[in-house]
């Protein structure tokens, strides 16, 4: 038996009894002449667990009895001295059963009474990784891991030089996730879908790194529809649903317990979108309020914003109106002259020709002349050949 190891014997009643009961105790005394606790589990049987943890070097006595009369051969008497007992030391946690490349990966490894050894914690695999170890001052320790390429690792964990239950520990990692790099596009993500008619779309994480994917499609008063994912063995997937009812539904598309980004799920086609107005340029006045006017009856579902980049890098005041024909009226001033910047999404994507640049003058308008009570009228120019 070794110190501070768990340690446990039985106890076989059944010649006395057949279903057990309060029958049994065990007093186990220290070499220091104190006590420690031990735990009886009743197995209702006639049998008894008997548990205890000894936390002293030594011979320790163990007085058994069955009703208050010592069993045969009590008292007992157990040498216990310094070792340990690696198969009571567990290990768990999401790191030992995938990883992730640049990133920790933890797990926790309990050694509480396991005894007292020395604990080995190793990873090998495609390349080095950093290893760190906290001590919880509780009988386990928090381990984190950095591997630094994908592909399948062995997490090697020793207590007392010797292997625990389940090492070395067979860990894939896999590339970084980003579930913004995910893409989703399909009819059965746009305008035109119809109730009862099977619907369908692809998510697309070829660039996202791999990770598990879940989608949830919920129709109108909270109906859940459900839903079929088929891998198609290239880094996308199909998704495939039926709405049942008429009225609006929400696809959610989660990558790796994150959410998607909303711009990844399209619901209108900003290269449909045109642009007029004199806020286009090339040329403006600076102090005038101008107008874009984006026509997006074309698009589908989506809206406008606007951006516009002053010479300073800071951004000027943009209001963007909705109108109800499928036309956004966009109304900026320049507060200084110079090179603008403007940049106009529908649904979060650029629309054709976005960013558009255009400079902003303080000077009058070409073909305009200035007198003392500012603008007199055209000028009319003849250019004769001489």
């Amino acid at each position: 038996v070794f110190r501070e190891a768990t340690t446990d014997f039985n106890v076989d009643a059944r010649s006395v009894t057949k279903t057990g009961g309060n029958h049994v105790k065990a007093r186990i005394t220290n070499p220091s002449g104190t006590h420690t606790d031990a735990v009886i589990q009743d197995k209702g049987d006639g049998t008894y667990k008997v548990e205890y943890t000894p936390f002293e070097e030594g011979v320790h006595t163990i007085d058994v009895v069955y009703d208050e009369a010592p069993v045969p051969s009590s008292p007992f008497r157990v040498p216990v001295t310094e070792g340990c007992d690696p198969s009571r030391v567990r290990a768990y946690g999401p790191g030992l059963d995938g990883g992730i490349s640049n990133r920790p990966n933890k797990f926790t490894v309990e050694t509480r009474n396991a005894g007292t050894g020395g604990l080995g914690l190793a990873v090998e695999g495609p390349s080095e990784a950093k290893i760190t170890c906290k001590d919880n001052k509780d009988g386990s320790c928090s381990v984190e891991y950095v591997p630094y390429e994908a592909g399948t690792y062995d997490v090697v964990i020793t207590y007392g030089g010797q292997q625990i239950p389940g090492s070395p520990f067979k860990v894939p990692v896999t590339d970084t996730v980003d579930p913004t790099k995910v893409k989703c596009l399909g009819p059965g993500l746009g305008n035109n879908v119809r109730a009862n008619v099977p619907q369908c779309f692809t998510v697309d994480a070829s660039k996202a790194g791999a990770a598990p994917l879940n989608v949830s499609v919920v129709g109108p008063k909270g109906v859940v529809e459900p839903v079929e994912i088929i891998d198609n063995l290239d880094q996308t997937k199909t998704v495939n649903y039926v709405p049942t009812h008429e009225g609006p539904y929400t696809v959610s598309v989660q990558y790796a317990d994150q959410q998607v980004p909303r711009r990844a799920l399209p619901t209108g086609d900003a290269s449909k979108c045109t642009v007029t107005g004199t806020g286009m340029g090339p040329t403006i006045q600076i102090g005038e309020e101008t107008l874009i006017t984006v026509d997006a009856k074309a698009a589908g579902k989506g809206k406008v914003t606007c951006t516009v980049c002053t010479p300073d890098g800071s951004e000027a005041d943009v209001d963007v109106v909705e109108n109800e024909d499928g036309t956004f009226d966009i109304f900026y001033t320049a507060p200084q002259p110079g090179k603008y910047v403007i940049c106009v999404r529908f649904g979060g994507e650029h629309i054709p020709n976005s960013p558009f640049q255009v400079t902003v003058s303080n000077l009058p308008s070409e073909g305009m002349c200035m007198g003392e009570g500012g603008v007199l009228g055209m000028c009319v120019l003849s250019i004769l050949e001489l």
